[in-house]
């Protein structure tokens, strides 16, 4: 299911400390199955040591809202998924340090249904994250 926030609501998961949405970002893209594909994606800060004292819960398109955290690297084993990958255009609200406009993502899925997300935008150095389902409740 996907979640709706606004910037200076803070959430409660279970998960970590009480966090603040701090961004919005609207995602559209052009996916390299042909399709043209729109999400939300809200950028939180919390007082928990990393991975949680900067995270991303995503609207994961057809799969439902994810909690995305920084990591090193994509695993060489995970497969690459074109219909969750592609050139995208971003509006951006609130904290937008790491983006700009016009970027790409390429999205890969482990063995586990575990996503990993490679995102290269304008200007900034390649991005690296691993998300998982959000099942927790936020309070």
């Amino acid at each position: 299911m996907d979640v709706e926030l606004s910037i200076g609501e803070i959430i409660s998961p279970d998960f970590c400390a009480p966090s603040l949405v701090i961004g919005v970002d609207r995602y559209t893209m052009q996916s390299f199955d042909g399709q043209v594909v729109q999400w939300n994606s809200y950028t939180l800060t919390s007082d928990s040591a990393q991975p949680f004292s900067r995270w991303w819960l995503v609207n994961t398109p057809g799969r439902g809202a994810h909690v995305f955290t920084a990591t090193p690297n994509v695993p060489e084993a995970a497969e690459f998924r074109k219909e969750l990958s592609g050139l995208v255009a971003l509006n951006s609200e609130g904290n937008a340090d790491l983006s700009t406009d016009i970027g790409a993502l390429a999205t890969y899925i482990d063995g586990f249904d575990v996503l990993y997300a490679e995102e290269v935008f304008g200007g900034t150095e390649r991005l690296v994250f691993v998300g998982r389902p959000f099942h927790a409740k936020i309070r």
